[in-house]
């Protein structure tokens, strides 16, 4: 299981450095030797911070089906509940443990 704290911590650092290269890419003229390859770290420290924002759980959205909802092989009827994931928007399955298009990890009421 991550640890929140952890995680924040890390993302706080990343951010950190990420913060640093683009003032030191900033400096360099437009086609100094180097610019490309610190662009490509910042884009790579952008995508790490991506990914570990994903483990840090956060709550679905309810919905109260005004239509009947069809997710996968299951189907909802109107006035049941489904939820979406708070980041992408897909339709989630109750007890999924994170959204199956963004990954993004979901906390439901049981867990909190």
């Amino acid at each position: 299981m991550f640890d929140a704290d952890k995680i924040k911590q890390a993302i706080k650092v990343i951010t950190q450095q990420r913060e640093h290269l683009k003032s030191i890419k900033n400096s360099l003229p437009l086609r100094a030797e180097g610019r490309t390859s610190i662009a490509q770290d910042i884009k790579s420290l952008d995508l790490a911070i991506e990914t570990l924002e994903t483990k840090i759980k956060i709550k679905p959205i309810k919905l109260i089906n005004k239509n009947d909802v069809r997710i996968g092989n299951i189907a909802f009827k109107k006035g049941t509940t489904s939820y979406k994931c708070p980041v992408c928007g897909r339709l989630i399955i109750y007890g999924d443990k994170f959204c199956r298009d963004c990954g993004q990890g979901i906390l439901w009421e049981m867990e909190a």
